[in-house]
Order: structure tokens, then sequence, then C-alpha cells
């Protein structure tokens, strides 16, 4: 009895479906809608502070770039990081356009290095936290974009060194420098904010 050794659109790559897309095939962007979508939103939501609607029609616009730009993708390239290539820079758009904060939630302070061991949990809970991303991001955007958006990919998005070497179309070694650095730089700028306890920015 013979199988065919043909694959399912399951089965098959994100960049092979991309070089289908790219040939008019429906079926491949369903499928690739399937796999990310709910991944990209989720990215959005954390890059616009919540805002559900927005994160919706950005993520309608990321993949109607998908469909534009198919025949532009380079498979030697992996899909994810061209989608958040693509969704990174339709958000970088909302910000010249809205002006507006970026959110970074409560969990995502120790990633600072501020430590929280037991019995300090009243400093950081009387910390204010509106002040503190007031601080941060007025010094965040003082810093080149290439090392806030690093920095935003890492502790915001929660993406590792080696996705964000990719998004970035730089060596990981780089990552990890210019991360180092902002941390550092962030750190020393915000001291004030956890007088009670040292920052530590190690590597």
């Amino acid at each position: 009895m013979l199988f065919s050794a043909k694959k399912t659109l399951q089965e098959t790559s994100s960049e092979e479906l991309i070089l289908m897309l790219s040939k008019g095939n429906s079926s491949a962007f369903n499928e690739l809608y399937r796999r990310f979508s709910l991944r990209i939103l989720n990215y959005l939501l954390h890059m616009l502070g919540g805002n559900s609607a927005k994160a919706q029609d950005i993520l309608q616009d990321v993949f109607l770039r998908v469909i534009e730009k198919a025949d532009s993708f380079r498979p030697q390239y992996k899909a994810v990081s061209w989608l958040y290539v693509i969704a990174g820079n339709l958000c970088k758009n909302e910000y010249r356009r809205s002006g507006r904060m970026l959110h970074m939630s409560k969990d995502n302070f120790d990633s600072l290095g501020f430590e929280n061991s037991a019995g300090s949990s009243s400093a950081m809970e009387s910390l204010d936290k509106e002040k503190f991303e007031e601080a941060l991001y007025k010094k965040l955007y003082q810093l080149p974009p290439e090392h806030r958006s690093i920095f935003l990919l890492r502790f915001q998005q929660e993406l590792s060194v080696k996705e964000i070497a990719d998004i970035m179309a730089c060596p990981e070694g780089t990552v990890k420098s210019r991360l180092h650095y902002t941390v550092k730089k962030l750190a020393g700028s915000l001291q004030a904010y956890n007088p009670q306890h040292n920052i530590n920015t190690g590597p």
C-alpha cells in the first residue's frame, strides 16, 4: 500500500507557509494566522498597555503586511522573527502617532535588579508605581533606539536573547552587551525609587 509523502499544512514549516502564501495559497495564510495570531496579539497587548481594541487593529495590520510582503520574505530567516519585526514596526508607528508611554507590569520590576527579599516587601509595595514608570520611560527614551528596543523585547515581551538577536539582526553578544549597558544605566538613574536596597546590575 502506497502512502502519500505530501505534508499537511500542520506539518509544513512556517517559512514554507510564507513561501506558499507568496504564490497565492490562502490556506497557507489561514495556517499562519492560526499558528501566530494569539502569540502576536499577546505581544501587542503588552506593547500597547493592555489596549485590546488597538491591539486587535494592529494585529489585523500585521497580517495584512504578511500578505503584502510575503514575496519579499527570505526563507533563511525565521518566520517568527519576521513577524515580530513587522509587529514592532507597527507599534513604533503607533507610539509616534499617540505619543503614549508603554506599560510595564509589576512582575517585571525584579528584572531591573530590585531585590525583594523576605522582610522587604513593604518597601516594594510602597513604591509609587506610576512615578516609577514615568521616570523609567523618561530615562529609557533618552537611550539609543537599539538599546531601548532590546530592553523592551527582553523585559516586557520576555523573549530570549537568541530571539532578540534574530529580530534585531545582530549577534547574541551584541544583544547581551546592549542589554547590560541599558539595565546598568537605568538602574543607576532609578536608584532613588528603592533607597533601602542595593541594585544588582550583574551580567
